[in-house]
């Protein structure tokens, strides 16, 4: 789903959320609460990585994003590690 993140019809034609620009976007959202870990794939070369891990690293979370899709297998062991 690779998107830019400043930009508002990328929102409206493939992440649509009612009012989350008005609320931060996905900056807001990824920091918002990610119970100690974040994990985000195919951000695309667009998305403010550091600016979202350096604010989770403030609040106290760890937030592993990645530019490419994460493979089935990276998606499970994230989710069996989150137990």
């Amino acid at each position: 789903m690779q998107f830019r993140s400043d930009v508002d019809q990328e929102y409206l034609d493939k992440f649509f959320v009612p009012e989350l620009r008005k609320a931060g976007d996905l900056r807001a959202a990824a920091v918002l609460d990610t119970q100690d870990r974040l994990f985000l794939h195919n951000a695309g070369p667009g998305f403010p990585a550091e600016w979202v891990r350096q604010s989770a690293k403030a609040g106290g979370s760890v937030a592993d994003i990645r530019n490419t899709r994460a493979s089935e297998g990276e998606l499970l062991d994230w989710l069996v590690r989150s137990r």
